[in-house]
């Protein structure tokens, strides 16, 4: 005997309804949720970089910066001062004459030798005076004052500077006196000698006499002058 059995099914739809609510985070400090940052993020506290000497973090100098050191300029910058009259910038002038001076004194003895000219001559070392290789020299004023006397029958007498072929001659008044003969002078001139003109440079003494003198006489000469500046081809 046949049997039929029928058999339902029955399906029941069931709808989940989706609710929005905060959601409240309770980490500690010592376990935060990780996040990442999003757009601009405002850093609290210490934040410490570890870049080495060897790749420093470049940075941007604010305000007025203190510079040690050397620093190295490429090429030919222009420089502009651009300070008030209120507040000029100062400046060295390097030759002024009164910066490096020279005054010097030394004596000369004019040898008579039996013959009718006394003279002497005296290096510009032997005078005690040196150039020092960057410098000039330049001599401004010749003093001379006859230390003994010569006798009555000098005429005429002359001082010359010489410079290698160059020379100024600068000639002396005599002022008699009794039986002896003077001569004082003081001039100003104006001789410029260099460094490598030094060991060229002379004082000569020269007085022309009526007869033959066989004494010697001595006087002092007195120079004043000044250094310049030479370096860096100034007096070129």
């Amino acid at each position: 005997m046949n049997r039929t059995f029928l058999i339902f099914f029955c399906f029941i739809a069931t709808t989940h309804a989706q609710f929005s609510s905060p959601v409240r985070v309770v980490n500690t400090t010592d376990a935060p949720v990780p996040v990442t940052a999003q757009g601009t993020t405002t850093v609290g506290g210490t934040v410490t970089v570890g870049n080495t000497a060897a790749q420093p973090v470049p940075v941007s100098p604010q305000g007025t910066t203190a510079v040690s050191g050397t620093v190295a300029i490429s090429g030919i910058p222009t420089v502009t001062i651009k300070n008030p009259g209120t507040t000029p910038v100062p400046v060295v002038n390097l030759s002024e004459p009164g910066r490096q001076a020279l005054k010097v004194k030394f004596t000369m003895t004019c040898n008579a030798s039996n013959s009718t000219i006394c003279s002497g001559v005296q290096s510009l070392s032997q005078a005690g005076i040196s150039i020092p290789s960057t410098k000039r020299l330049v001599i401004e004023f010749v003093s001379l004052a006859t230390g003994g006397p010569l006798p009555n029958n000098a005429f005429q007498a002359h001082l010359f500077i010489s410079v290698g072929s160059f020379f100024q001659s600068l000639m002396l008044t005599p002022v008699t006196s009794g039986t002896v003969t003077y001569f004082n002078f003081n001039q100003p001139t104006k001789m410029y000698i260099d460094p490598p003109e030094a060991a060229q440079t002379n004082f000569l003494f020269t007085a022309d006499l009526n007869q033959s003198l066989t004494t010697s006489g001595q006087f002092d000469i007195g120079v004043v002058g000044y250094f310049i500046e030479c370096s860096g081809g100034m007096c070129q």
